[in-house]
């Protein structure tokens, strides 16, 4: 505190109160400020530019949030002598708002003011502006921040009251839907559809990995021509279809689909509140205090006796142990700041590092007759999905239930081409699967129908995933949606989505390849 006035000695500024937040009078006028230090963000993509603060929950800030008084949230560099802070109205509507808010500043900003002793101001990839100035310009800043931050802001937190301007001003619209920061007003929103917290957690980082990345910028024109959220069902899939995003989606099981489709929905539910209507997702989530080891770089040193218990059968006794499904299963025991400190090669060589059988765990996985656990959990969904095609002249029909994780039905060409239904831990799909002897023969008749592909999608009614598979034998067509399906007491959804597609590929490739057979 004695740094912070000793850099307004020459003005009008008083200390009123308080051990950080505190309470100042600049010129007769009440003002909120709160300090913290910024350090490296040390993020996943391990950028040594991005540096940042986070907001902690604090019961000082309840007075802040329902006072008219202005806030400032300031990050200090002790090193370069410089403060960076954000926008004011913004930062008091997240106060309190989730366990802990991220806000980013750039190291290279900082150096830049420390050597030109101005303010700046500078935008950031996820769409927000940081304000960089030497901490003896505060007074200054204090007193002119309306120029850098007008009170008229759309930039809008979620959850708090929303600019009106905001339901119908593209940008506004835009800048309200990427900002992923605080998500726990839409964690709410799941919740109250029945989302599992495993799919939560898989959503809420799928949406901050592509706008960290820089994808949603990178195509914002395409969301920049709607005029309102219901406009945004179009543009969603537009973005999903451009090719980056989709061979990306692709790799990791179409989360993205799944993530902006439940994402518009909670826009739609949150746009639909007036300014004097509370939202029903205004409460913060409270989450329970973690217990764990991490190293100097903030990455994971062990799983805990619990999770090594739950993880077990996806490791003992497999081949190729399924590290996405561990990694998804993991991620939701630790805060996200865990994740974003550990890259993909650091799951997998934790994983690999665990004993799994220290713990005397793998007859505990096993049911009394010896067969994996697992195994009896597929064979009894195949059962139900069976029984569900024949209530509803389902193309999966006199068939006997299997263990395996897929079951396939004959495309009936002069060809060995099979439809299949796939069932995995955090995703479901249908494809046509191509796997003929013969390569050359593969690839052939996989362009052939390649060259459709637009026609084809139409009738469908929706894009497809295409795996031309280059490097492999076999070639894959599919359609696939992310949900943790032994998780659901309800899985309708699931099997309608597989016995729909199911019956539009058939119908569909089967014509398609029996005109190739005709042409060859």
């Amino acid at each position: 505190m004695l740094v912070l006035m000793a850099n307004m000695s020459d003005y009008d500024v008083k200390f009123i109160n308080g051990e950080n937040p505190y309470t100042i009078r600049v010129d007769g006028d009440d003002v909120f400020v709160y300090i913290k230090n910024l350090s490296p963000a040390q993020l996943s993509n391990k950028n040594p530019d991005i540096w940042r603060i986070q907001l902690p929950v604090k019961d000082d800030f309840e007075q802040i949030k329902n006072s008219d008084s202005l806030f400032i949230l300031l990050g200090y560099d002790a090193e370069n002598e410089v403060y960076t802070s954000w926008n004011p109205y913004w930062c008091k509507q997240r106060l309190n708002y989730g366990k802990s808010v991220s806000l980013y500043s750039r190291y290279s900003l900082q150096q830049r003011i420390h050597e030109s002793g101005e303010i700046e101001k500078m935008s950031l990839n996820n769409g927000s502006d940081v304000v960089c100035f030497p901490a003896k310009l505060l007074y200054q800043y204090i007193k002119t921040i309306k120029d850098y931050f007008p009170e008229e802001s759309l930039y809008i937190a979620k959850g708090s009251r929303i600019n009106k301007r905001v339901i119908t001003d593209p940008q506004a619209l835009y800048d309200l839907f990427v900002s992923f920061d605080d998500c726990s007003k839409f964690e709410a929103y799941l919740r109250s559809v029945d989302v599992s917290e495993r799919a939560i957690k898989d959503y809420v980082r799928t949406l901050r990995t592509y706008q960290v990345d820089g994808y949603f910028d990178k195509y914002k024109d395409i969301f920049l021509q709607c005029s309102s959220i219901a406009d945004y069902d179009l543009a969603i899939k537009d973005f999903r279809n451009q090719q980056d995003i989709l061979e990306l989606d692709t790799k990791h099981h179409g989360y993205l689909r799944a993530a902006l489709r439940h994402y518009v929905r909670f826009m739609k539910v949150l746009l639909s509140f007036s300014d004097d209507e509370p939202s029903l997702y205004d409460q913060p989530i409270i989450e329970p205090e973690q217990s764990y080891d991490l190293d100097q770089y903030g990455k994971l040193i062990e799983l805990d006796t619990d999770l090594i218990r739950e993880l077990a059968p996806y490791v003992i006794g497999e081949e190729y142990p399924d590290y996405d499904g561990m990694i998804s299963i993991t991620v939701k025991h630790y805060p996200v700041e865990v994740d974003e400190n550990m890259a993909y090669s650091d799951w997998i060589g934790l994983f690999k590092r665990t004993n799994w059988k220290k713990l005397g765990i793998l007859k505990k996985t096993r049911l009394e007759s010896g067969t994996p656990a697992r195994y009896e959990i597929r064979r009894q969904f195949w059962a139900d999905f069976i029984q569900y095609c024949e209530e509803n002249n389902g193309l999966f029909v006199k068939i006997s239930p299997v263990t395996a994780n897929w079951i396939s039905k004959s495309l009936k060409t002069p060809y060995a081409i099979n439809v299949n239904a796939v069932v995995g831990f955090n995703y479901d799909r249908v494809e046509i699967y191509i796997d003929t002897k013969d390569k050359d023969f593969n690839k052939k008749l996989f362009d052939f129908i390649y060259a459709q592909k637009d026609a084809i999608e139409a009738e469908y009614g929706d894009a497809l995933i295409w795996e031309r598979m280059s490097d492999k034998r076999a070639c894959r067509i599919k359609d696939e949606i992310s949900c943790h399906t032994f998780e659901m007491d309800d899985k309708t959804e699931v099997f309608e989505f597989m016995r729909t597609s199911a019956d539009k590929i058939y119908n569909i490739f089967r014509r398609i390849v029996i005109d190739f057979s005709s042409k060859n």
